[in-house]
């Protein structure tokens, strides 16, 4: 890695932040921009997990949510939106939509597919640098070459802070053709096509490299927003 932490490498990894969804378990703390123009710590969501993917990765699209401020796009010149091409279908038909856009834009533009793609749910303020330089590594030193590496947190894998290779486009996009849209049902239909094609990160593992468990901090109500009062300092 370079001196700013992103690969030297033409194949440079890219990132999906997912901000759609309709947030409804937010009441009455939902502002108009949706989850992702929540604020932590005069922060919103969506600009502190892109400030946690900004430094080690340069590619980053958002999918869905509300118009982006303008702020954010001069904070993160790199960073583009596209809407929902099924609004309400739920996170893999976004990340279909991520990895479609990503892929086509690579192509058009003569360059090579990117190494690895992150996945982020929008609602990840304490996410860190060092968290998605970890689990990048992850995938790119894994020996079997897998095709999505989700780390597990305590008992739950979190399928919205892993990172998969582009390649995984084509059977997902079969998994939703079938009418189903669930992440568990589409991890194991992978694992049934091939057992090394998925890679979970043990819980004892993924502890040592987030003992604070940040990358399951997701803030589905007002207790969760609350909850982040003086939790919301990042490191690199």
């Amino acid at each position: 890695m370079g001196s700013s932490g992103k690969r030297d490498c033409v194949d440079q990894p890219a990132a999906i932040v997912l901000a759609g969804g309709s947030a409804r378990r937010l009441g009455p703390v939902r502002p108009t921009g949706g989850k992702a123009a929540c604020q932590v710590a005069g922060e919103t969501l969506l600009g502190r997990v892109a400030a946690a993917v900004a430094p080690v990765i340069d590619e980053i699209v958002v999918v869905g949510g509300g118009p982006l401020p303008a702020d954010l796009g001069k904070g993160f010149p790199s960073l583009r939106q596209l809407a929902d091409s099924q609004p309400g279908a739920g996170p893999l038909a976004a990340i279909r939509d991520g990895l479609a856009n990503i892929c086509q834009s690579r192509l058009t533009a003569g360059q090579p597919l990117p190494s690895a793609v992150l996945l982020a749910a929008c609602d990840l303020p304490l996410l860190r640098p060092s968290l998605v330089r970890a689990l990048l590594d992850r995938l790119l030193s894994a020996a079997d070459d897998p095709a999505w590496v989700i780390p597990q947190i305590g008992c739950q894998p979190q399928y919205l802070f892993s990172v998969c290779r582009p390649q995984l486009l084509d059977p997902l996009q079969v998994f939703l053709a079938t009418g189903r849209r669930d992440l568990r049902g589409f991890a194991a239909a992978l694992v049934e096509h091939d057992a090394d094609w998925v890679v979970t990160i043990p819980p004892t593992i993924w502890l040592q490299i987030d003992p604070a468990g940040a990358a399951g901090r997701d803030i589905d109500t007002p207790a969760d927003l609350a909850a982040l009062t003086g939790s919301a300092s990042r490191d690199h």
